[in-house]
């Protein structure tokens, strides 16, 4: 699927294939809690922290790329050809910072428990059940992405368009 991306957009669509992978090894990592004792328990949720921090950054960056390289671009040519369809890009950003505010509160609830103010089997079980919906929101997002963004970016984006993008990128 990747490969019917114009090179540029494929950057972007690893970000989200890095994602996907990133979240199933966290759900993995977060269903080991169960039935251990407290203080491996305290490690895992440690661990999970240090690894939503690491996609955190990931999508801080992955955030940028698009909002500041891609999106104004497709904004522009869609404008252009008066097609209908820029409030994708607004629900999307809105989208974006919802996801950044929703593992900013994970990565804080882990941090609450690692540091054993509360290392419930209700407040792990929380956390786990959390990380499930947050990873089911951000593929969600991804759909909405690769198919309603880059799947018409492919179809509309010229050679000089795709030129503006990489610049774009490249300053970022």
């Amino acid at each position: 699927m990747i490969n019917e991306f114009p090179p540029v957009l494929q950057g972007i669509i690893r970000d989200h294939d890095d994602l996907r992978s990133a979240f199933a090894a966290l759900i993995k990592t977060g269903m080991e809690v169960e039935r251990k004792e407290y203080e491996v328990v305290r490690k895992i949720v440690t661990s999970l922290e240090k690894h939503l921090r690491e996609i955190d950054e990931l999508v801080g960056r992955h955030v940028r790329k698009e909002e500041e390289g891609v999106f104004p671009v497709l904004r522009t040519v869609l404008s252009a050809r008066e097609e209908p369809g820029n409030t994708i890009f607004e629900v999307l950003e809105a989208e974006h910072d919802h996801l950044e505010k929703a593992l900013a509160s994970l990565a804080s609830m882990c941090a609450s428990i690692g540091s054993g103010a509360d290392v419930s089997p209700e407040r792990v079980d929380l956390v786990v059940t959390k990380l499930r919906v947050v990873e089911a929101e951000f593929l969600s997002h991804f759909m909405k992405e690769e198919k309603s963004v880059y799947g018409r970016a492919g179809e509309v984006l010229t050679e000089d368009d795709i030129g503006r993008i990489e610049q774009a990128l490249d300053s970022l």
